[in-house]
């Protein structure tokens, strides 16, 4: 029951951490998605550098040599890639739509997470909670996007690539909990700072990939000492708790609980991002807000109570 109770703590934890991402764009809305994910990834390199310096990543591949390709693979599904498939949703079609898909990782994870007919009838109540939770959300959000200003392929295509971004990062947190538990020697906040080495090199690659289709100017030549000084805090905000430290509670969480649990600590970060954007906001939170965090803090409780 201890391990069960510890489990939980690191999977709310992460969904604590994780909530800063959508927070961080907002304060620092005069800087473009690229020199977000550039300073996320840079600040989550080098944190990943201190606990795991390269002459020591150099031995570790050496004893593990098929441990190269999933550190690849699990960085750019569940870091670099998916945000940088993320970016290009919410620029073509708003956030709202994106917001509200990724908001569906629990219900994919359990449905996807060993017997699908038993795990449908297991989480009946809690899928439902949260199905509605979420959609609360997203008819209050995607009711004000007008699309009648933007182009119908930019809208589907956003649309789409909100969908692969879905399909990535639930690819990768599922893959990552079976890796950690076929690897139980494998330390945590190893494997983090692993990724972590990862992330921004495949962050390069994604940007270089989008700079042979369209070109960008950097804000951050013309920002004030001011801005700057915001997007660094924000930058360290992201690249150490929401990438470093979240990943490190979440691949505890994952050594501990079942997939199907682990799928519903993450709600807990649209719960959290919600709560941040209303105390940041300085507002009491709309009732569509209410109606959904009550919902989804339900489906949580609910799973909690699952036997594992």
């Amino acid at each position: 029951m201890k391990s069960k109770n510890l489990g939980l703590f690191f999977g709310l934890s992460a969904g604590f951490l994780w909530s800063f991402t959508f927070l961080a764009p907002k304060i620092s809305y005069q800087f473009t998605s690229t020199e977000i994910l550039l300073g996320r990834y840079l600040i989550f390199f080098i944190i990943s550098l201190a606990f795991f310096p390269l002459p020591k990543l150099i031995r570790f591949f050496k004893d593990h040599p098929s441990f190269l390709k999933e550190a690849l693979i699990t960085s750019t599904l569940g870091f670099s890639g998916y945000y940088f498939i993320l970016v290009e949703s919410v620029r073509l079609v708003g956030v709202p739509f994106p917001s509200f898909t990724m908001g569906l990782v629990p219900v994919t994870m359990i449905l996807l997470a060993g017997n699908f007919r038993r795990n449908l009838k297991l989480y009946r109540t809690t899928l439902i909670c949260v199905f509605l939770g979420m959609l609360t959300l997203a008819v209050k959000d995607i009711s004000e996007i007008n699309y009648a200003e933007k182009d119908l392929i930019d809208v589907m295509t956003g649309i789409a690539l909100a969908f692969l971004a879905l399909a990535s990062w639930t690819y990768y947190a599922l893959r990552n909990v079976k890796f950690l538990s076929d690897h139980p020697y494998l330390k945590s906040k190893d494997w983090s700072s692993i990724l972590g080495l990862f992330a921004l090199p495949t962050t390069l690659i994604c940007l270089m990939i989008e700079s042979l289709f369209r070109s960008k100017s950097l804000y951050i030549f013309q920002a004030s000492s001011q801005e700057i000084g915001t997007f660094v805090a924000c930058a360290l905000a992201i690249g150490i708790g929401s990438s470093w430290l979240a990943t490190y509670c979440w691949n505890i969480a994952g050594s501990i609980l079942t997939k199907e649990m682990l799928g519903q600590m993450v709600v807990s970060e649209t719960c959290f991002a919600v709560i941040l954007n209303v105390l940041y906001e300085k507002r009491m939170p709309y009732p569509a807000e209410l109606i959904a965090l009550l919902l989804l803090s339900t489906g949580v409780a609910f799973a909690a109570r699952k036997k594992s």
